[in-house]
């Protein structure tokens, strides 16, 4: 009983700081799939520039619904692949990144390019429409476009399915080029991603929050206004 008595006691001035000490806010960024390292160290220094004044934590999603959360302010802010529509949320770019083809690498071996009419016989596999950003909505009315025409789409959440049809020989996919983006872990061995001569699409990542929420005066207009000078500059990948 003296011991517990004297825990109490000495106890006494750190429960006494703890209680007078602001609690900080705990916001939350939302992060799709596959967010390139460079463009998470961003998010870390974010995090660390806001530890003064609130407590960041990482949610993931998909760009759709990660972006819905943010309008109704579920989310502080998110990073979504663009474009993103939605006029109540202000869009800072952050980040491009050049795609190219997912392919068999045996069919294209030693090559360092292909070619839209080199694909046009085998599949495009695309990822289900939850969790596809909508700018693949526009890669693939482009390939339709070139005479791609065959489809496959699978069921499954991340892209380890589509390596397999890939690595099989039946299919290909369009996926970043950077070899140090995340989305290169679901490749097989036999899979390679090499650029398309006639077709060189960029996929852009912005940084969203609700515009009233960052005006002057706004709850996040602090936050925002690190964010921004973090963000300062686009980075391409």
């Amino acid at each position: 009983m003296a011991r517990d008595i004297l825990e109490r006691v000495n106890s006494i001035p750190w429960r006494l700081s703890e209680a007078v000490r602001p609690q900080l806010d705990r916001l939350f960024i939302g992060m799709p799939a596959g967010v390139h390292p460079l463009l998470r160290e961003r998010v870390r220094l974010l995090e660390e520039g806001c530890r003064e004044v609130c407590e960041l934590k990482r949610w993931p999603g998909t760009s759709a619904g990660l972006a819905e959360a943010v309008h109704d302010g579920r989310l502080a802010m998110a990073l979504a692949r663009l474009p993103v529509s939605d006029p109540a949320l202000e869009i800072i770019e952050v980040m491009r990144e050049g795609l190219g083809a997912a392919v068999p690498a045996d069919r294209f071996a030693g090559r360092a390019s292909v070619t839209l009419e080199e694909l046009a016989d085998l599949a495009y596999v695309a990822s289900p429409n939850d969790v596809t950003p909508v700018y693949f909505e526009e890669i693939d009315a482009r390939l339709n476009a070139a005479g791609v025409r065959k489809r496959i789409r699978i069921n499954m959440a991340d892209y380890s399915g589509s390596s397999e049809l890939i690595s099989s020989g039946i299919a290909f996919s369009v996926t970043m080029m950077s070899p140090e983006s995340p989305m290169h872990r679901y490749r097989l061995d036999n899979v390679a991603v090499l650029p398309v001569e006639d077709f060189q699409p960029t996929l852009s990542t912005g940084l969203l929050f609700r515009g009233e929420r960052v005006e002057t005066g706004g709850d996040l207009s602090d936050i925002a206004a690190r964010a921004r000078r973090i963000f300062d500059e686009v980075i391409t990948a």
